[in-house]
């Protein structure tokens, strides 16, 4: 937005600053999400494109002008970053044919606020540009609802593509091919006006890109996604975002389309009583259905909790109360569950927290997914040998052998009494604490854990009850 205002007001030297603004961005954004990095390379790419567009000057200069920002760009993007992206990997690269695809009331469910004031920024919009000119109208999407029985064959057309592309599951992606239509068509004349709208231009330009994007969820998915959940996850974030943004802008545009402000008091437009009134009931009944989440879904996601706490900035206050029964991944076998009390480990993590200084590793045991094991990690920061694997077989696939044996080895590291094997085992992952904490004693055995206090290389230096943590002194591990 920025660099698009910098641009139409001819101020050459911040569009060249900004321009080496947006390199470093999507560079930033390369290596901290690389999901959002496709769709920032469209928004600056085309960001630039609109600038220089809309820019005052020959178009021989504005050309040049846009070649410099977008090598300017890129080159940062390319050179400042390499470091990065020359040691960086990524598993299951490219894209497949979505295997299925979004059902119109759940895409409804997702942005149905966003789609009533976008369909309202249209019908706003074109209502303005058709009623600006004179007739015949030789724009052809104007025409098509340049007349109320043009209108009505659109709308007819609409619902019979609507029926048809039902029975193949494509229903989002062909109304949204339509809404792109009238969105580029916007965008278009909005570029080629004699005194653009920049405000209203690149709200369009959010528009057009959230239903691109919502609707490339349902053509191509990633490769080796699961069906395509992260597919799904990640781009719909960046498509609610800029709905977000565009909505925002619509719900003004409309809304000083349809009303007058008298002081604190509004009053529909003359000859738009009708209109106000309905648009304002719709959008504001949808507004009400999406903010039945912040009542009926808090007190769930509260239900959810280990236990009930009182209103508490602290996110551990949860512990001295809180208990769960693990059942070492066995449902179906109760006589092996054990009760966690979770405040057992509070001292254990409260110690680390308050004695241990940057980064050194921490082993801890491993069980199944969702259960307590991880938590020194989660509570402390502090990296462990093994977390949740799951997310490391999953996304990279090529190294899924080392973390599997990262797993076995921990859980052998507890269990098993063979002290030449935990000498390796702490020297092989450069381990500087161990705890024995709730799951340890659960995941472990009584003679793998009573090793721990006949190594050389352990020192206790915490003990709470049956519970302790030893530091490893790596000096003292055997040399082989």
């Amino acid at each position: 937005i920025a660099y698009v205002a910098s641009a139409r007001m001819a101020m050459r030297p911040q569009s060249w600053a900004l321009a080496g603004a947006l390199g470093t961005a999507l560079g930033l954004v390369r290596m901290i999400h690389t999901w959002d990095f496709p769709t920032a390379v469209i928004m600056v790419s085309v960001g630039i494109v609109l600038g220089q567009l809309l820019a005052p000057g020959r178009w021989q200069e504005r050309w040049w002008n846009a070649v410099g920002h977008l090598t300017l760009a890129a080159g940062i993007l390319l050179v400042a970053f390499s470091p990065f992206t020359g040691h960086f990997e990524t598993f299951g690269t490219g894209v497949v044919r979505a295997p299925e695809t979004t059902k119109p009331q759940h895409y409804f469910t997702h942005f149905g606020v966003f789609v009533a004031l976008g369909l309202l920024f249209l019908a706003v919009r074109y209502h303005e540009e058709i009623a600006s000119r004179a007739r015949p109208i030789r724009n052809p999407v104007l025409g098509i609802v340049g007349g109320p029985w043009e209108f009505l064959g659109l709308a007819v057309f609409t619902a019979g593509l609507t029926l048809l592309s039902g029975r193949f599951g494509l229903t989002v992606v062909v109304l949204s091919v339509v809404a792109e239509i009238f969105l580029l068509n916007l965008l278009w004349l909005d570029i080629r006006a004699p005194s653009p709208d920049i405000g209203r231009l690149l709200a369009t330009a959010m528009f057009a890109l959230a239903v691109g994007i919502a609707a490339g969820t349902d053509v191509v998915t990633l490769k080796d996604d699961l069906v395509r959940m992260n597919t799904v996850f990640k781009f719909l974030l960046q498509a609610w975002q800029l709905f977000a943004l565009a909505s925002a802008f619509a719900a003004w545009y409309v809304a000083r389309y349809l009303w007058e402000a008298d002081g604190w008091r509004l009053h529909p437009l003359p000859g738009r009583r009708a209109t106000a009134w309905g648009a304002t009931a719709a959008i504001v009944a949808l507004l009400a259905g999406a903010s039945i989440f912040i009542f009926l879904g808090t007190p769930a996601r509260e239900d959810a909790r280990f236990a009930s706490t009182p209103l508490t900035l602290n996110g551990l206050d949860y512990l001295p109360t809180a208990s769960y029964r693990d059942d070492h991944g066995t449902t179906d076998t109760p006589t092996d569950d054990v009760t966690i009390h979770l405040g057992d480990d509070s001292p254990l993590i409260q110690w680390l927290r308050d004695n241990v200084k940057g980064s050194p590793v921490v082993a801890e045991a491993v069980g199944p997914l969702y259960h307590w094991t991880g938590r020194i990690t989660w509570t402390t920061g502090l990296p462990a040998v093994i977390g949740w694997d799951w997310h490391q077989i999953q996304q990279r696939g090529d190294y899924s052998s080392l973390v599997r044996a990262r797993r076995m080895d921990t859980e052998r590291f507890f269990s098993d009494p063979d002290v030449p094997f935990a000498d390796e085992y702490l020297r092989e992952y450069n381990v500087s604490f161990v705890v024995v904490g709730t799951m340890e004693q659960a995941y472990g055995t009584p003679q793998g854990l009573a090793k721990f206090a006949q190594l050389p290389a352990l020192t206790e230096v915490f003990r709470s009850g049956p519970y302790a943590i030893y530091a490893v002194d790596q000096s003292k591990l055997p040399i082989q």
